[in-house]
């Protein structure tokens, strides 16, 4: 199995504050990890027996090594994605990801 493609699992260290100094709200900091993974699209059997209907927004996200650090989404291809199921078999890490919009 090839672990060709690029993924940013993106996390929020803090969420904006309001400054009462500047009279401004702060941008969240984010942190960024790239990690390279086997991606696959949902067949749509499995999609219509697992969700119900069938929706070409679905991925199958492998990592090697599993990945523990918290994040918010991930992103691929400058898509956003949010984690629908996850699971850890043995040491890697296997994520069924939704677009968003």
């Amino acid at each position: 199995m090839r672990y060709g493609e690029t993924i940013v699992f993106v996390g929020e260290k803090e969420v904006g504050k309001y400054d009462p100094v500047a009279g401004d709200y702060t941008k969240p900091t984010e942190t960024r990890t790239t990690k390279q993974a086997n991606i696959s699209a949902m067949t749509a059997q499995r999609q219509q027996v697992t969700y119900g209907d069938v929706k070409n927004t679905r991925f199958t996200i492998r990592l090697q090594r599993e990945y523990k650090a918290p994040f918010s989404h991930i992103e691929y291809k400058g898509d956003k994605y949010t984690v629908d199921t996850d699971r850890t078999p043995r040491n890697s890490t296997v994520l069924t990801v939704i677009r968003n919009g």
